[in-house]
């Protein structure tokens, strides 16, 4: 039969790819399937102890229309350069001409098992391979030797397989948190998810130990992220893995969801899913490769907090802790942020199981414990995460649920609206020390965009929350007045700076007018910058800074300057108490701290 050609693979795939009747993991299936019988026409009349291969993701009979093709032809050890080039040329060239993106390597058994000793990329693809045509005893002898040198080695290839995660994670990013997610290598993505089971492949008991929950638990939401990855390559026409945000209208359509939104909320679940098993799969191991693989001794419990514990690296809720008190959740879950530790599963899990009633009244200690959390740095996201992973912040809160994985149509914001809330109050927590009430500021920077989830105008219906939902924490009136002017006002002062001529004196009376007080204008100060540079790149520079920093200190020089000539002007009310005695007497009032702020009387020398 003479072999599929150029034109007729790039017209049959076309038709495929535009078959609307597929998606998802469906059309991957046939995609998958195509190039199979294409190789097979390709590759019939191959020699005697060569082999083609299927390798990576194609190995496992999935392709999206835009991934590579990954492809390896093996041959022997004695066969000449000129026949391997003409039989490679014969595979490769018809697979090119017809546009596909394929990625072919040529070997040898021996240069291959040399290559995979030391190339991670290598070693990974050949820990499952499947034959495609030619000598299927050449495909099994490759993918036992992989194995064998895979698990000869084990903690080093765990080691390599985490500092090339660790790069990627920091490079691009947690899929749930972005609104512009990669699908593929963001911390969540469908990368993690081979990750984890390139590790379990060690096949070793503490490894598979180290999973929280059984690695299929983790196959829907990773066939979710390659449904979304089909129709991305689908609707764009390029292998891109970056859902970008004109492009999320079409791939909700195209999978059936009513809105983008609705598509990314999905998304972000399912990445949720992955990442955690990621997260707390590669810290254990990490652990065991430290240790070299060797179980580490377990070490006495540490007290973090009266019934907090650490054992083994995790926060455990201690065998006589009253996990009932209300404030018991945030007093927990504190200690793990401040601590940098994650809490272990079964912890939360008993925590979710027992505990306060949802929207109760908050306590002065609970209230307490909650700002505790709010400043605990870099770790309040992923701790707020995991306790929201069995919905134990909203439980609290129960107004998060509104805002949790909620994207923003916005080019300025980088992440979904909880993120951004978790990363605004973390980046607050810098300026704790420069403002009078810590507490507020914390609060604060979690009100601001809280009305993101709620119909009409953000900032309209995060004022009218502050009520509800300060209130229930136990702040004041006095206080909830404060924190509803940070919110009513959280984009004054950039929107000021940098739109209006700051030499112009009303500009900084304005603002004053606004805010009230010196407090409060340096509440917002310090929400205004942890709120712009947790939005994105395009919403912060040393430029704003500047401009922000020159309105706070005209404005500040406003509201003192008032208060002063207010002090002045106005008399106290011992003053107006005082008989009017004309020129007899004289009244000096002292400033604030000299002669306790009282008027004193002073006589004149005739009438001493």
């Amino acid at each position: 039969m003479k072999p599929v050609d150029a034109a007729t693979i790039r017209r049959v795939r076309a038709q495929l790819v535009g078959d609307p009747d597929l998606a998802g993991r469906g059309l991957a299936r046939r995609l998958s399937q195509q190039a199979d019988s294409w190789f097979e026409s390709l590759a019939a009349d191959l020699p005697a102890g060569w082999a083609l291969l299927a390798t990576g993701g194609y190995a496992r009979g999935v392709l999206a229309p835009g991934s590579d093709i990954d492809v390896m032809l093996l041959h022997p050890a004695k066969a000449s350069d000129s026949s391997v080039r003409e039989v490679a040329e014969s595979l490769w060239y018809p697979m090119w001409d017809a546009g596909l993106k394929l990625s072919p390597a040529v070997h040898s058994t021996k240069s291959l098992a040399q290559l995979a000793h030391d190339d991670l990329d290598t070693a990974t693809s050949v820990l499952a391979v499947r034959c495609l045509a030619g000598d299927p005893q050449v495909a099994a002898d490759v993918q036992a030797a992989a194995l064998e040198q895979w698990r000869k080695r084990p903690y080093a290839w765990l080691q390599r397989l985490l500092e090339s995660g660790q790069q990627r994670w920091s490079r691009l990013g947690a899929v749930a948190a972005l609104l512009e997610p990669d699908l593929k290598d963001g911390r969540g993505g469908l990368r993690d998810h081979d990750m984890i089971r390139w590790a379990l492949r060690v096949d070793r008991p503490e490894v598979a130990a180290a999973l929280e929950g059984p690695v299929e638990d983790l196959a829907a939401p990773a066939e979710l992220l390659l449904a979304v990855r089909c129709e991305l390559h689908r609707a764009t026409g390029r292998p891109t893995n970056t859902l970008f945000l004109q492009e999320q209208d079409r791939v909700a359509e195209a999978l059936g969801y009513a809105d983008a939104d609705a598509l990314m909320l999905t998304v972000a679940g399912a990445a949720h899913a992955i990442e955690w098993a990621t997260e707390r799969f590669w810290a254990r191991v990490e652990r065991l490769v430290r240790s070299g693989g060797r179980l580490p001794k377990a070490a006495a419990p540490a007290t973090l907090a009266p019934g907090v514990l650490l054992v083994d690296d995790e926060v455990q809720v201690a065998p006589d802790a009253d996990v009932d008190e209300q404030s018991y959740v945030f007093r927990f879950a504190a200690a793990a942020a401040h601590a940098g530790k994650a809490m272990s599963g079964r912890s939360l899990r008993l925590l979710a199981s027992r505990g306060t009633p949802p929207g109760e009244q908050w306590s002065a200690s609970t209230q307490r414990a909650f700002v505790s959390l709010l400043g605990s740095g870099e770790w309040l996201a992923p701790t707020v995460e995991a306790l929201e992973r069995y919905g134990l912040f909203s439980r609290f809160l129960p107004e998060w649920r509104a805002v949790r994985s909620l994207p923003q149509r916005n080019a300025f914001h980088t992440y979904t609206v909880d993120h951004h809330l978790l990363q605004t109050i973390t980046n607050a927590g810098e300026f704790v020390r420069d403002v009078a009430r810590p507490d507020l500021l914390l609060i604060g920077a979690l009100m601001h965009d809280l009305g993101k989830g709620y119909p009409g105008d953000h900032t309209e219906a995060g004022v009218e929350l502050v009520d509800t939902v300060v209130g229930r924490m136990g702040f004041d009136e006095a206080d909830r007045r404060v924190i509803a002017a940070m919110v009513q006002h959280h984009l004054l002062l950039p929107e000021t700076a940098t739109r209006r001529d700051l030499s112009d004196p009303r500009t900084a009376a304005n603002v004053a007018a606004a805010v009230g007080d010196s407090e409060t204008l340096h509440l917002l100060a310090g929400l205004t910058e942890a709120d712009s540079r947790a939005t994105g790149p395009a919403a912060w520079s040393d430029w704003k800074r500047s401009l922000l920093r020159e309105l706070v200190s005209l404005t500040d020089a406003v509201l003192r300057g008032a208060h002063h000539e207010e002090t002045q002007r106005t008399p106290s009310a011992d003053l107006a108490r005082l008989p009017a005695q004309g020129d007899r007497e004289s009244v000096v009032v002292g400033k604030r701290g000299e002669f306790g702020g009282r008027p004193v009387i002073k006589k004149k020398k005739h009438q001493l």
